[in-house]
């Protein structure tokens, strides 16, 4: 009989999932409620119940699921590791690191220590995230992924040397990592005595895929870009644009009729009649000063960021989601949010509380780096996020002290 239950719920499982890649949402719900009530001892049911929460925007109940898989399979590392990536989804810093701190204490695998690694460096842990990266290497040093991941944290936090070695050492044990091709080239400027040009030729004789084709495609018009060679750079640039543009659904209009809709939505008489928040009474509660790099990529925003951290005062938060985050959850929670085009989300977003989602941004950004020294030793903390320019009204508008 229990063999007969096993393979019941197994089965359940099997449509369980199959219905959530369909996005028949309300019979992956009716399976999951089946499983709780039938298996309520199974781990991969309650796994399975919190992507459903989570496919319907229930994080109480995701939590609470993927609490429940950890418990009935406490040596399960994988769903411990899930669990703490959640917490960070949602913004729970607080429940994400006690998570992750209590993970780093366990035995791990390679695999294990590098997704602990990338959880800590998402956090902002970096030497955490280098202590991990680093065990993964040490437990496995043949994975060219593991160097590759440490690499492109070195590369975050401006250890480029150490990154290139690291690049290198990638290429060595899978010359096919095209990802690791191209990170090594956009590292530094290429020159004659020292270019990636052959490698890179060489990688197209092979069976890519269109997507690595095209990276390597750009990686050569930025190594002939750096060496003056023009000619050669834009060829390549085509080539790569011409493939990339059979494999991507991109419509300008759809960009355009968009961006008209921001400009008639937040328009003069909106900028004038909505109230804003209180600059005053943020600089007094908030430690620290947001500033907002934004713009369109490749336009110097990472050199404008470089410039400003040369102050000790400064600190470089990367490119955070953190803005678009808070806006969209003041929009679910309106009665106006309910639509799921555009055009409904920018109606709500233009009647939000625009305090609160001020201090729901300053509060989220305390959180998330709490451990730096905020109002301490840093006093500015730089989001570069390049799109945020989609937002720069609404910045303005939430945080009027902010320096964009």
């Amino acid at each position: 009989m229990k063999n007969i239950d096993q393979r019941t719920t197994k089965s359940l499982i099997e449509q369980g999932w199959q219905a959530l890649k369909n996005q028949q949402i309300n019979d992956a719900i009716k399976l999951s409620q089946q499983l709780n009530q039938q298996s309520p001892n199974n781990s991969e049911a309650w796994y399975f119940t919190s992507q459903v929460a989570i496919a319907i925007n229930n994080n109480n109940a995701a939590v609470q699921a993927l609490n429940n898989a950890c418990k009935l399979a406490p040596k399960n590392i994988g769903i411990k590791i899930i669990l703490a990536n959640f917490y960070l989804s949602i913004n729970d810093f607080i429940q994400s690191n006690r998570h992750a701190n209590y993970i780093s204490a366990l035995t791990l695998s390679a695999n294990e220590h590098s997704q602990l690694g990338l959880l800590f460096f998402k956090l902002n842990h970096i030497e955490k995230a280098t202590i991990h990266y680093r065990k993964a290497i040490t437990s496995d040093d043949k994975n060219h992924q593991h160097y590759y991941n440490l690499a492109t944290m070195q590369r975050f936090t401006g250890e480029l040397g150490l990154a290139e070695e690291n690049l290198s050492k990638a290429i060595k044990l899978n010359p096919l990592d095209v990802d690791a091709h191209a990170l090594r080239v956009d590292l530094k400027k290429q020159t004659n005595e020292t270019n990636s040009i052959e490698s890179l030729t060489a990688l197209l004789t092979k069976n890519l895929s269109a997507k690595d084709r095209v990276q390597v495609y750009f990686a050569l018009a930025k190594s002939y870009e750096d060496l003056s060679e023009y000619g050669n750079s834009f060829s390549y640039l085509e080539k790569g644009n011409q493939l990339r543009r059979q494999h991507i659904n991109y419509n300008i209009e759809t960009d355009l009729k968009v961006l008209t809709n921001i400009q008639q939505t937040f328009d003069e008489s909106w900028w004038k009649n909505k109230e804003k928040g209180n600059a005053i009474e943020q600089k007094k509660c908030s430690p620290f000063t947001p500033v907002f790099i934004l713009g369109m990529p490749r336009t110097g925003s990472t050199l404008t960021d470089r410039i400003l951290c040369a102050n000790e005062n400064v600190f470089s938060a990367g490119e955070l989601s953190d803005f678009a985050q808070c806006l969209t959850s003041l929009v679910q929670q309106s009665e106006q949010g309910s639509g799921n085009s555009k055009s409904s989300f920018m109606a709500a977003a233009s009647q939000v509380d625009f305090d609160q989602l001020g201090q729901d941004y300053l509060k989220a950004i305390e959180a998330k780096f709490s451990h730096i020294g905020i109002g301490d030793k840093i006093n500015y903390i730089i989001d570069k996020l390049p799109f945020n320019y989609l937002y720069v009204g609404l910045i303005k508008k939430a945080l009027p002290h902010a320096k964009i």
